[in-house]
């Protein structure tokens, strides 16, 4: 009985340095990738390679972004299903690196993962960028920006949603709003 155990500890050690190779590697990989390659200078890149068109049949609302708030928008919608939704993004899913939230600095240097905007020159801030500008990371794929945005959730500040309320807008207090809130951090 001991020898079997030993044996099982032995093979769950096993896989638990493989597992560590694996991430090793992938980490190794995908950051000596970031800021390699030089930005899009215009969307030339992102054009349409293929000619015509493909029916893809009808829908009653297509949401433009698979970004925080494409995705609720679109799940909203999809919970009745006689309704016919599509999500357009332009980018890929997140995959294992993207999934760890150290690799934060990474992912904004990657282009399959930041659209890799440039603010226009500044004249009081970004003065010691190149042409005075600031990067403005924007996320590319699905979950938008959420995708790199270290796997953090907040939400927005009581006092905030309180005083929109007071401003004129029903149904934006935080007692109005945290329903909302807590039906979106459900995870099955």
């Amino acid at each position: 009985v001991l020898l079997s155990c030993l044996f099982a500890l032995g093979a769950e050690q096993d896989d638990k340095n493989e597992t560590i190779r694996y991430y090793a590697k992938l980490i190794r990989e995908e950051t000596s990738k970031a800021y390699k390659k030089p930005w899009p200078q215009d969307s030339y890149k992102y054009a349409p390679k293929e000619k015509g068109t493909i029916n893809y049949g009808t829908f009653d609302h297509i949401i433009v972004g698979a970004g925080s708030a494409g995705a609720v928008i679109a799940s909203r919608l999809s919970e009745d299903a006689s309704r016919n939704v599509l999500v357009l993004d332009a980018g890929g899913y997140s995959n294992n690196f993207s999934d760890i939230p150290g690799m934060l600095p990474y992912l904004t240097g990657l282009e399959e993962y930041n659209w890799g905007y440039l603010s226009v020159p500044q004249n009081t801030s970004c003065l010691g960028m190149k042409n005075n500008q600031c990067t403005m990371t924007r996320g590319k794929g699905i979950g938008g920006s959420s995708m790199i945005n270290g796997l953090l959730y907040v939400r927005g500040n009581r006092v905030d949603y309180d005083n929109w309320y007071r401003e004129g807008n029903d149904g934006w207090s935080y007692r109005d709003v945290l329903p909302y809130f807590k039906k979106s951090e459900y995870f099955p």
